[in-house]
């Protein structure tokens, strides 16, 4: 129970600090998409470097829920942070969040419970996992990484649509380095409990740091292409579906069998996602439109230039 209760408040604390970081995302002066310096410029906004203490505070508690739960318990936890975005999107934008988004909200909420009750509540003890595996864990994010900033710089940015694809594929690649960082973390819990300390000093810890790192990067990306909804949305799915499937197919976490089960399972996830939706698209979950290319093209000019 307190393993969920530190996941309820990591997803909490994500929630604010992904909904400030897409303001100031957003605000900030205008630059190419996904650029390397992305990070530099926002660490001079007192609010964004806030959020980050925030996102510590996530982090955190994140790392005590995975080694006292196990990863499938603990990552769909994350879906509530939707929900909390949506609630501190709503009070940033002055407006009551509106029927459709509490009834959405009341949907995840369930179908979480219901996705609780048929997963296992006790962690396991996996075995480590072989060096050439974490280095193929570690190295699929960062080329799926570089394929989707090449993607989205080739997508337009001056209609909504292209926006939100911009944001999408960001996203995506954003969940799957963070979702593979949480995985590869969870693996080496035990070894840490074992070895202490010392175990921190590894090449496989330094890996889980380099993923964490290059998906926060790549979420702040996906904020500044101007979409916190879709952004929010796609990180909430991906990352503990790509988390989940690293831990039933490496660290052998069990899925449910039994045809309760299985049904019970399945129409939570069914409730979740449909949540998901309606929130992802609501009014308070949808940022004002981003920069468009014009706009980035006219800030890289010199001054005084038509």
């Amino acid at each position: 129970m307190l393993a969920i209760l530190a996941a309820l408040g990591s997803a909490a604390c994500y929630a604010l600090a992904a909904t400030v970081q897409q303001r100031e995302a957003e605000r900030a002066p205008a630059q190419r998409l996904a650029a390397p310096g992305l990070l530099w410029t926002l660490a001079h906004r007192p609010w964004w470097v806030a959020a980050v203490g925030a996102m510590g505070i996530a982090a955190s508690l994140h790392l005590w829920a995975l080694a006292h739960a196990p990863l499938l318990v603990v990552q769909p936890i994350g879906v509530t942070g939707l929900v909390y975005a949506v609630v501190l999107a709503a009070l940033l934008r002055s407006r009551w969040v509106s029927r459709a988004e509490i009834l959405a909200a009341v949907t995840i909420c369930a179908g979480l419970v219901g996705l609780l009750s048929v997963l296992p509540q006790q962690p396991g003890s996996p075995a480590p996992l072989p060096g050439e595996v974490v280095l193929v864990m570690g190295g699929a994010p960062v080329v799926l990484a570089a394929l989707a900033v090449a993607a989205a710089r080739r997508v337009p940015g001056t209609s909504q649509v292209g926006r939100t694809s911009r944001t999408v594929v960001l996203a995506c690649a954003a969940a799957v380095a963070l979702g593979t960082s949480s995985a590869l973390a969870r693996s080496l819990l035990p070894r840490l409990s074992r070895v202490g300390p010392a175990a921190v000093i590894s090449w496989p810890t330094l890996i889980v740091v380099a993923l964490a790192l290059l998906g926060f990067w790549l979420a702040q990306c996906a904020y500044q292409a101007g979409n916190l909804g879709a952004a929010f949305a796609v990180i909430t799915v991906v990352d503990p579906v790509t988390a989940g499937s690293w831990g039933v197919r490496l660290l052998h976490e069990p899925l449910p069998t039994s045809t309760l089960g299985v049904a019970t399972l399945t129409a939570s996830a069914t409730l979740i996602l449909t949540g998901i939706g309606v929130l992802a698209t609501s009014r308070a979950a949808r940022a004002a439109p981003g920069p468009t290319e014009p706009t980035l093209a006219a800030a890289r000019r010199p001054a005084g230039t038509p």
